[in-house]
């Protein structure tokens, strides 16, 4: 199948496992770890200039002597308004609930100062079982209050795991008044619309990020209040003119700031993305919406379904693509959708939008990448071994390893290569093989082929290919040998070791082989058509090699090399030249040299290359005398001797022509 459709159904099933987590209790975490981060990034925002907070704090508690698990009494609200109002506030609005009933007279009293400003008074919600259904009750300001009052909002916060995020909203029920929140019932209009219903509050700080007044800086300006006596009148004065800078024409919240418990259990206290561990009080975040909905900067989200669907794609077209490139590739395509989508999220954090993603790219991408990258060195790996075994027909282990690892060694194509071709060739095959049957010579050749040719390979020959009872092997490619003349001739004695063990064996007739070595230029590589191709060499050196080897039985010989190799092995293994060549299908001559796992005697040795310089230069009787006395010292040359003697009978009868200069020429392989 098409590796671009296995990497999109991959990508495809692997967007739905995402998107399923997305939805999941795990993805929304998730999602709001990521929200906080950016709060992290960013930072705390200047306060809303026109919001200011007056607390009702342990020190007011005290400097009113009311006890901390009490509620005030309503008089201390009545001439906190009273001063809120010569301050110059512009609304009030009290984080507080004022369901029971007091003193009548306090009530009127408060009622009476409430008319003085624009006050909105805190209305409760709470949720009951009863009968086996839940009941929505509100529980609204003492009626003498909320007359008095402008309006009346909703309290309370829908916690997301604990935090407080979005902004309140009360669900329509049945036969009770469909009631703002306290944030929209402090504006008298929304010029920039109102929070969608996955919007979220945007934060400008941890705690007391917007400024906070304690009730007793204010009361303590009202004559008769402070039991420790009243400030001289010039103090009341700079105290009063203070304040005044600080609540003129502001939005005054009134609420609780009580530390007296830790973490989250402080009263009215709640988690944000600023205060991990509570701390963030009630009145505050009512104050953050105000402002957040006053100016339009509160967070906005897409709603789930179009969030689902962005992400679903988005998952879909990141993960087909790491899954359908390679790991570097794919990793770089991880790496910089991660800074993408971090730097984009960030900036639209700035912008006041919320945008999903963390669950894609911190929670799916990268085990997507580290999936691919283990099932792609798997499947290189599975390659590379069957790669490996298949070249082990060829190659040594250790060759063949290394061909697994890099097979642009042997890419498709022809590639020029300075090598050493050898060639062998069991001399009188056909003879040999006449009384045998055929299972008994597939039989031979396979125990020759697997016993003496075997010793190419640890040489770190390549096995190029077997022509009915020859072998092609080379050195020096497709995989780079530095010595691959001196391997190959190594070989070659090898060979020879091994055929007279195979003989010893006494399994099969004796067999004798020939082996033509050469080294030069030629194209090395997968060569054939697009169909079908062989892995193999070709050109004139190839075929130099394969010549060299047929000239073995005019001189008697095993092993021949020609002058290249010689000059490539620099005297280290031991040869002797057996004249100039023109080998069957070439007019150029070529130096010949019997390789041999002993030296020949030095007096055998100057003699032989003496009775080559007098052949050259034609002086044939002085050669013939040399020969008679070569082969009586060296029987292994006198095949050689004798062709040399034939060929000099024949040039005293029919002399050579004047440019000839001691080249024998062989017109058959």
């Amino acid at each position: 199948m098409n590796r671009w459709i296995i990497s999109a159904l991959l990508g495809f099933l692997v967007s739905l496992l995402h998107l399923w987590v997305w939805t999941t209790s795990i993805g929304s975490e998730a999602e709001y770890f990521a929200e906080d981060s950016l709060y992290a990034m960013r930072g705390p925002l200047p306060a809303p200039p026109d919001t200011v907070i007056v607390s009702l704090d342990e020190n007011s508690y005290s400097f009113l002597g009311v006890p901390l698990n009490s509620g005030w009494p309503r008089k201390y609200h009545a001439i906190l308004l009273d001063q809120l109002a010569a301050l110059g506030a512009k609304r009030v609005l009290f984080d507080i609930l004022f369901t029971s009933p007091s003193s009548e007279e306090e009530d009127r009293m408060f009622a009476a100062s409430i008319a003085k400003l624009p006050v909105v008074l805190g209305v409760d919600s709470k949720q009951s079982f009863e009968m086996g259904s839940i009941i929505t009750r509100q529980e609204p300001p003492l009626p003498i209050l909320k007359n008095a009052a402008q309006k009346v909002g909703l309290v309370g916060f829908k916690e997301d795991f604990g935090f407080v995020r979005t902004f309140y909203r009360h669900n329509n029920v049945r036969g009770l008044e469909n009631l703002p929140n306290l944030s929209q019932a402090a504006l008298d209009n929304y010029p920039h619309g109102l929070p969608g219903q996955y919007d979220h509050l945007n934060y400008y700080g941890p705690e007391s990020t917007i400024p906070s007044i304690p009730v007793k800086d204010i009361l303590s300006l009202v004559p008769g209040v402070d039991p420790l006596g009243d400030p001289p009148l010039e103090l009341k004065k700079q105290a009063f003119d203070k304040l005044r800078s600080q609540i003129e024409g502001k939005t005054v919240f009134v609420g609780l700031k009580l530390f007296t418990e830790l973490g989250a259990a402080q009263k009215d206290s709640y988690r944000t993305p600023f205060e991990k561990l509570g701390g963030t009080f009630g009145v505050e975040i009512h104050a953050t919406a105000t402002s957040n909905i006053a100016y339009g900067t509160w967070l906005k989200k897409l709603s789930p379904t179009s969030e689902g669907i962005t992400l679903l794609f988005l998952s879909i077209f990141l993960s087909t693509l790491t899954f359908r490139l390679r790991p570097d590739a794919a990793g770089a395509l991880v790496v910089i959708s991660i800074a993408v989508w971090i730097v984009v999220s960030y900036l639209a954090f700035t912008y006041n939008l919320l945008l999903p993603g963390i669950t894609l790219f911190a929670g799916t991408l990268p085990p997507v990448y580290l999936a691919s990258t283990l099932y792609y060195y798997y499947t290189t790996r599975k390659s590379q071994l069957q790669t490996k075994k298949a070249f082990e027909f060829y190659l040594s282990p250790e060759m063949a390893e290394e061909v697994a690892k890099n097979p642009a060694a042997i890419a498709l194509g022809g590639k020029g290569e300075y090598a050493t071709a050898v060639f062998t060739d069991i001399a009188g095959f056909t003879t040999i093989t006449e009384t045998m049957s055929p299972e008994q010579v597939s039989e031979m050749l396979n125990a020759y082929f697997s016993e003496v040719m075997d010793v190419i390979f640890p040489l770190k020959g390549t096995l190029i290919k077997f022509i009915g009872d020859a072998v092609f092997a080379l050195w020096g490619a497709p995989l780079k040998v530095p010595d691959h003349a001196l391997k190959a001739c190594q070989a070659a004695l090898a060979i020879q070791e091994e055929v007279e063990k195979f003989n010893n064996s006494n399994r099969f007739p004796a067999l004798r082989t020939r082996i033509g070595v050469h080294t030069g230029s030629m194209v090395v590589g997968n060569l054939g058509s697009h169909r079908r191709f062989d892995f193999t060499a070709i050109g004139d050196s190839v075929n130099l090699a394969s010549r060299v080897e047929g000239v073995n039985k005019y001189f008697g010989t095993t092993i021949l090399i020609t002058d290249t190799v010689n000059r490539e092995l620099k005297g280290q293994l031991p040869t002797l030249l057996l004249g100039s060549i023109a080998v069957a299908g070439k007019n150029e001559s070529i130096s010949l040299f019997n390789l041999t796992r002993t030296p020949f005697p030095e007096t055998v040795v100057k003699k032989w290359e003496k009775v080559l310089r007098d052949f050259q230069f034609r002086r044939w009787d002085q050669a013939l005398d040399g020969i008679n006395s070569v082969i009586s010292e060296a029987p292994a040359l006198s095949t050689a001797a004798e062709l040399y003697r034939e060929l000099i009978e024949e040039y005293k009868v029919t002399p050579p022509p004047e440019e000839w200069n001691g080249t024998v020429s062989f017109s058959k392989k």
